[in-house]
């Protein structure tokens, strides 16, 4: 199993850190009388923000059917109508769960 790091040069507190309610801003829209506005959306998320935010270290991984190296970024995930889920689809050769890995967590 590979381990993904953390690249810890990149942890950041989060400034909407417990948030659940966000304003999303639609399209601008213009009125008959040539006025502009655009829409806000409310949504509510079903958990809030993480208190920091961070971005993982490029990683090299090996698909275990066609053996070619990528990085971790390039996998693909995908699900069927049965539930079946797979977030380590090869990018190369569309094997699902072509390797395993695992992500390294905040303390």
């Amino acid at each position: 199993m590979i381990e993904i790091k953390i690249n810890q040069n990149t942890i950041k507190r989060n400034p909407d850190a417990g948030r659940t309610t966000f304003l999303v801003p639609g399209r601008w829209q213009q009125d008959a009388d040539g006025s502009r506005h655009r829409d806000i959306q409310v949504v509510h998320a079903s958990c809030p923000e993480p208190g920091f935010l961070f971005e993982y270290e490029p990683t090299m991984v090996e698909c275990s059917e066609c053996h070619q190296k990528f990085l971790h970024t390039e996998l693909r995930s995908d699900s069927f109508d049965d539930g079946s889920y797979s977030d380590t689809i090869c990018p190369k050769c569309g094997a699902w769960n072509c390797c395993e890995i695992k992500y390294e967590r905040l303390q």
